[in-house]
């Protein structure tokens, strides 16, 4: 079965192989990509804290500066995956909440209760809904630092891909973020609602389920935790 990926062009090859080992037969699509904006890294010398929206954000943020700049610091990251790329570059104390999403790390940092005013800082792209800032309004002095930002793309294959999609030869398209959905319906302007009913949508996280849903697209597959690994166990178990 052919499954329809949709994320930046070296997430969606990792995706791949993992969709392959179950069996499935991975279709890259990736309808945006990411580049670097420029930021002023005083903000992170003010910063008692320092949170990781994603992958990306460490990727960017430590193209222009050492791990060693946040010596001292305290470090978080959203989700598994982005803690391990920070631990990857050496950082050994990671926090990470217990519900992968922006506003997961907001309700850690309050509960915690020793942040209470603290400067705490959240590395992310120009673009996305700032759950983890509204989280912490009031309780901690927060700042967004813009790292990169995510733009449109427009994949070779798209006229394989709609046929393939027109066909029924989809079984299933994965949207990992409201970016990639947005990608998706600028790559179909025409059609785009069409094609996603041959097909069954997956999402990853609650922020793109509200997307694609405001649109009138009702997922069919949206794991309990936000990673891929837990969206391609539940593409599984729904095939079984």
């Amino acid at each position: 079965m052919k499954v329809l990926i949709t994320r930046e062009e070296s997430q969606a090859k990792k995706t791949a192989k993992l969709l392959e080992r179950e069996g499935f037969v991975p279709v890259l699509f990736p309808v945006i990509r990411f580049e670097p904006v420029d930021f002023d890294i005083s903000v992170l010398e003010r910063a008692d804290a320092v949170v990781f929206t994603s992958q990306n954000g460490v990727r960017f943020l430590f193209q222009k500066i050492e791990p060693s700049f946040l010596k001292g610091k305290t470090v978080v990251a959203t989700g598994e995956k982005t803690k391990k790329a920070l631990e990857g570059l050496g950082f050994e104390k990671v926090l990470v909440p217990e519900v992968y999403t922006g506003k997961g790390v907001g309700e850690m940092l309050v509960k915690d209760g020793s942040f209470h005013g603290k400067r705490v800082v959240f590395v992310r792209p120009v673009e996305g809904v700032d759950e983890g800032l509204k989280a912490v309004e009031g309780y901690v002095e927060a700042e967004a630092l813009p790292v990169y930002r995510t733009v449109e793309n427009y994949p070779p294959n798209r006229g394989e891909v709609e046929k393939l999609l027109k066909g029924g030869q989809i079984g299933f398209v994965i949207f990992t973020s409201p970016s990639t959905f947005r990608g998706f319906v600028k790559n179909f302007p025409e059609n785009w609602r069409e094609l996603l009913s041959r097909t069954e949508v997956c999402v990853i996280g609650s922020t793109t389920k509200k997307a694609v849903e405001k649109e009138g697209v009702k997922p069919s597959v949206v794991p309990e935790k936000f990673t891929v690994e837990a969206l391609i166990k539940a593409i599984r178990q729904r095939v079984s």
